[in-house]
């Protein structure tokens, strides 16, 4: 009976790593979706109510500004329009690349750029509660 057991469970744990061996090999093949929205679109939600199942975004701005923290993080302003020269909830976000996902070289103030990654609802006190691609995970100019 012990016996029985024992193959039992070494063939349920042996068909458990093949799908884990599977699911990891299929998803590395696959390529992430990112779901494409505007500033004025992703600002005018409610952030504590995101009624959208898509996490994965695809925005365009105007970088307005940028600085590397002494997190290593570089966080870049994109705003609808380059004559936004201070952080406007209503017309930017911040998209932040993160020094384990390094994407290239960082834009320039006045590039027009897509920034495609995961969003979020920067609420950290004092003087946050903006919306955020964080970690970008693809940047480059406009298309």
């Amino acid at each position: 009976m012990k016996a029985r057991l024992a193959l039992l469970l070494c063939i349920i744990f042996v068909v458990c790593l093949l799908f884990v061996v599977f699911a990891l090999a299929q998803s590395a093949d696959e390529k992430r979706n990112y779901h494409p929205y505007t500033i004025a679109q992703v600002v005018a939600e409610n952030p504590l109510n995101w009624k959208h199942p898509l996490t994965h975004l695809s925005v365009d701005g105007w970088v307005t500004y940028k600085v590397h923290e002494a997190d290593g993080d570089w966080h870049i302003r994109i705003c609808e329009s380059l004559a936004i020269t201070t952080m406007d909830p209503k017309h930017c976000m911040v998209a932040e690349i993160i020094p384990t996902l390094p994407r290239g070289p960082v834009p320039k103030i006045g590039d027009h750029i897509n920034v495609q990654g995961i969003y979020r609802w920067d609420g950290e006190n004092p003087g946050h509660h903006w919306a955020e691609i964080h970690p970008v995970e693809q940047i480059g100019p406009v298309k």
